[in-house]
């Protein structure tokens, strides 16, 4: 289902007069990115939504990826439009307190989101 396309900083795109609209790809790579950024407590009105990569990574210290992996499958197969994951790369970097995630869903489908 089209949305309104958000830039990468996830502002509305015009296209001449008019808002700028996703194709089918560009919708399921734009809710895959919002939801793999959004962040346990980070939404003010409901602090129980979001994943938990901070807690996970810098308040536990997992060192082992393959929970945060686990979790990170999870909320990918739960979207909308999602059938399956080709390829599913986490890569953590602890100097810049980062996680980036790269991945292919479906059959075309690539992310990469930085969290």
């Amino acid at each position: 289902m089209p949305d309104i396309y958000l830039n990468t900083n996830h502002d509305i795109v015009l296209d001449g007069r008019d808002l700028k609209i996703t194709t089918e790809d560009e919708d399921l790579v734009q809710r895959l990115k919002i939801k793999l950024q959004f962040l346990l407590d980070e939404w003010f009105l409901d602090t129980s939504k979001g994943l938990p990569y901070t807690q996970l990574i810098f308040e536990e210290g997992i060192n082992d990826l393959s929970r945060l992996q686990s979790i990170y499958r999870t909320e990918i197969l739960n979207t909308e439009g999602v059938d399956k994951i080709n390829s599913l790369d986490l890569s953590i970097d602890r100097d810049e307190r980062t996680l980036t995630i790269t991945l292919q869903v479906n059959q075309t489908v690539s992310v990469e989101v930085t969290v």
